[in-house]
């Protein structure tokens, strides 16, 4: 991704993807912006069809794994979701992977964050939620941006962070939107051919944890391997325990 001058944080500045949308096959066939929506997941269960793009400027009841709130201020980041039709297995590894891509050489120090988190500097940037719902399936991203340190609750504000805050370099929502939406475009074309398998051994070899020691509630272990829909396979003395989600800490206590 070439080098870009920092955006408007004005919600129009979206409006430009509808004159130019991304080449993509599969994600962003049509494409609705919103100044502001409770949840983009919501609009899409509720509403969407296979192909769209819902982007909302801000969220005022944004939501991320395990029914917690997601802080999603206006003019900040990226809000949006896309829908899919179907159950289209493997979508939060292509999420993981398609931000990780799209930042790339600007931005090389993101780490995968098991099970649906993207870090930078030990701070989460980006948050990833998939839902479905009547035979439709719903891919939230939420990517902060322009966040300074104190537009996060002080709740978040030591664990939280954004492109800005952590880069000093000039972001710009509409490129970096447009870069997840390929990357995204691609590794979907993957997963409905048949290469599933490839997209979760990268998100997998990606995410660092083979072999590591991690504790996750009162589960302490070795990490045998990541399956087929991502839950980690732990060895532990009381034998293979099988974790789906949860707060992932290294043994020795490096937070990840």
């Amino acid at each position: 991704m070439g080098m870009a001058m920092a955006d408007s944080t004005s919600p129009q500045v979206f409006e430009s993807l509808l004159d130019n949308p991304p080449n993509t096959s599969h994600v962003a066939k049509e494409i609705r912006i919103f100044e502001a929506l409770d949840s983009s997941n919501s609009f899409v269960l509720n509403e969407g069809y296979e192909g769209l793009l819902v982007i909302a400027d801000q969220q005022t009841a944004g939501r991320g794994r395990l029914q917690r709130s997601w802080h999603s201020a206006p003019g900040k980041g990226l809000w949006f979701t896309v829908c899919l039709d179907g159950l289209v297995q493997g979508l939060t590894f292509a999420a993981a992977l398609s931000v990780q891509d799209a930042l790339g050489e600007k931005c090389p120090g993101t780490t995968i964050k098991w099970p649906n988190d993207i870090l930078l500097d030990g701070k989460k940037i980006c948050g990833i939620l998939v839902e479905h719902k009547n035979n439709r399936m719903a891919l939230g991203i939420g990517l902060n941006v322009h966040h300074c340190t104190e537009d996060f609750p002080d709740e978040l504000q030591k664990i939280a962070g954004s492109l800005d805050s952590l880069t000093n370099i000039p972001w710009n929502r509409v490129v970096l939107l447009t870069d997840i939406l390929k990357h995204l475009d691609y590794y979907i074309e993957l997963i409905r051919n048949g290469k599933l398998e490839s997209v979760r051994s990268d998100w997998s070899r990606r995410c660092g944890l083979i072999g590591k020691r991690v504790q996750i509630g009162d589960v302490l272990g070795e990490v045998e391997c990541i399956d087929e829909i991502g839950a980690l396979i732990i060895q532990t003395t009381e034998g293979t325990k099988r974790i789906m989600s949860g707060e992932i800490e290294i043994a020795d206590g490096e937070d990840r």
